[in-house]
């Protein structure tokens, strides 16, 4: 029955576990909880290093606003910068300003004939999607260009930013298609433009490790303390004011062979975004294109784990930890659950400091459900193997022996059988069929049960095991299913206070219903067998062989308040007990003839 029970149960426990681990895949795939997932990437992936001096920030800041007034400035403004900054030879310039409306005529020629002068040069343009843009399709349905003739005179770059779930900005599209071309990213262009002017050969889109919407993933660095005049955040580049250029304060040749990037840098501009290292604020779309630049010249990219490799790591995950956690104790498993979760982690900044990013709390997430839930089952199998033991042992032993066997559980008591050495007990009133023909059944059944009562606190008081009733006969076992220290001297202790017990219900009895009726006892100790036996529809836990059939005997040979023992039994009590001696006997099934004992008193309580 035991084996059928643990058998629904590890089914249920897989069913469950099963229905757990595919959840979490599907989750997984969909990126269901995405703010941890997030969080916990942002965490232990996002490492910056420091900010590289090569790029340098020209920014429209509060100092400038305050100088030349409220953005957008006049082209004027915009074609003198161009024309100082390309005095002192920077190697690329990046305009991240959307100059895609024509002002007046001649300020637009001037600029782009200044423009049309270098060769170094990027210019802003952005995309416009509708809100149905799904992976390996992303196509832009309009494009905000520079206006036609400043397009045609330099490289454009799109300046999409776009988001995840939580408002962050962690990855960065490095090109989309738009009527059938491929637009690809202002800072790529960038890099590329650099690339070229300093003759290095940049990295193709081809070889960048890019998630199914084109994007790859941004790595921010953080500056040091002396790349900024105004401190508003970590992700820190050199940021000099347009001011500060235009007025001569900077010389042109400060930025010379440098990236130089010209974008808004002051909060009335709706330009900035949150990153993963600064979640409560947020930084300016300029310096999210410079960290990009940067990853690009270091070729900081890495290759997220596809799904095929996230399902794997679950299922390796799943079948550790399913042969741990169901066969360790919950306070081991705990220590194995953060072991096991913290060298999750570990591997994981491992394989992220080899360019390699994994899910990091599915796993987590899974591991710590799948311990939960063997905790949840142990919980269930401990309060049915609790339910079984009460069941077969709740009125064969007393209540302190049936939490001991609680506390062993089911599994140490080998209830399939097993051979063991333990002390029978037969008790029987002599008397009774006498009694049975005097009295009214009613008087006999409640005498009976007086009697009864009496030998089960006696037997239980000694940590004694209730077999079995038979008519008037009670069989006893000490030493089985707990063990005992002196199972004789308790087969033998019980037997006495049975024995004086009864003394007060034997002369009661007598003096109303006129019937003399006491104990007669036979104690013997030796090698049985003992386990449930029965049937599949009734089991009882029990003992057999020859050492009970001859406490039976005993038992048959005890007279009206007698107790006899066996030479065995009397071998290991005879310093506790005064006894006489009644000789040998010869008892049935037995050729030769035993020595017995009459157990008269208790002398030394041990």
């Amino acid at each position: 029955m035991q084996k059928r029970g643990g058998t629904v149960m590890n089914r249920t426990l897989k069913s469950l576990l099963g229905i757990i681990l595919g959840l979490i895949i599907i989750f997984a795939y969909y990126n269901t909880f995405y703010s941890i997932e997030y969080s916990m990437q942002d965490m232990i992936y996002q490492k910056p290093s420091e900010t590289t001096y090569e790029i340098a920030i020209i920014g429209v800041d509060e100092e400038s606003l305050e100088e030349y007034g409220r953005w957008p400035w006049s082209r004027e403004k915009i074609t003198n910068l161009v024309k100082i900054i390309e005095q002192g030879n920077p190697a690329v310039i990046g305009i991240d300003i959307l100059l895609s409306e024509k002002s007046d005529e001649n300020l637009d020629k001037a600029l782009v004939d200044e423009i049309k002068k270098h060769d170094n040069i990027v210019l802003a343009k952005m995309g416009k999607f509708n809100n149905y843009t799904k992976a390996n399709n992303m196509e832009a349905i309009k494009m905000v260009e520079p206006f036609k003739e400043l397009n045609e005179s330099a490289m454009t770059g799109h300046i999409n930013v776009f988001i995840d779930k939580d408002g962050v900005v962690r990855k960065t599209p490095l090109f989309y298609d738009y009527k059938g071309q491929k637009v690809e990213s202002f800072p790529y262009q960038i890099y590329k433009k650099y690339c070229e002017n300093q003759g290095i050969e940049s990295v193709k889109l081809e070889n960048i490790p890019l998630d199914n919407w084109n994007r790859m993933n941004i790595w921010f660095n953080e500056g040091s303390e002396l790349t900024t005049k105004n401190e508003r955040n970590n992700i820190r580049y050199e940021e000099i004011s347009i001011n500060r250029i235009l007025n001569g304060e900077v010389p042109p040749e400060y930025l010379e062979n440098r990236i130089v990037l010209i974008g808004p840098y002051a909060t009335g501009i709706d330009d900035y975004y949150y990153t993963p290292l600064i979640k409560d604020e947020p930084v300016f779309g300029i310096q999210i294109n410079a960290n990009i630049v940067q990853n690009l010249l270091e070729k900081k990219f890495k290759t997220e784990a596809n799904d095929y490799v996230n399902v794997l790591i679950l299922l390796i995950l799943a079948i550790i930890t399913n042969l741990l956690f169901r066969k360790i104790k919950p306070i081991v498993s705990l220590v194995i659950l953060i072991l096991i979760t913290t060298g999750y982690i570990f591997l994981c900044t491992v394989l992220n400091g080899n360019n390699y990013i994994v899910y990091i709390s599915y796993p987590i997430i899974w591991i710590v459900l799948h311990y939960v839930l063997a905790l949840l089952m142990r919980y269930v199998e401990k309060m049915k193997e609790v339910k079984d033991i009460t069941s077969m042992f709740g009125k064969y032993v007393s209540p302190k022996i049936v939490k001991e066997l609680i506390s062993k559980g089911e599994k140490t008591l080998k209830l399939g059988g097993t051979k063991k050495y333990v002390t029978l007990f037969f008790v029987d009133i002599r008397g009774f069929t006498s009694m049975s023909e005097k009295l009214e059944p009613e008087i006999v059944v409640s005498v009976l049960n007086e009697y009864f009562e009496t030998c089960v606190n006696s037997i239980f008081k000694y940590d004694g095991t209730l077999d079995k009733f038979v008519g008037d006969e009670i069989m006893a076992v000490f030493n089985s299913p707990i063990d005992l220290a002196n199972h004789e001297l308790a087969a033998v202790k019980s037997a006495i206070h049975m024995r004086d017990s009864g003394v007060e219900m034997h002369d009661r009895i007598k003096e109303e219903y006129g019937v003399d009726v006491r104990f007669g006892i036979g104690i013997n100790s030796g090698e049985a067998v003992i386990g449930n036996i029965g049937t599949s529809f009734k089991m009882d836990y029990t003992c057999i062989g020859d050492a009970v059939n001859t406490a039976a005997r005993l038992q048959a040979v005890a007279t009206q308040g007698q107790i006899i023992i066996s030479k065995v039994v009397y071998d290991k009590i005879k310093d506790y007990v005064e006894v006489t001696d009644l000789g040998e006997v010869k008892v049935k099934g037995k050729e030769d003839a035993i020595k017995i004992y009459q157990v008269d008193k208790l002398v030394v309580s041990e």
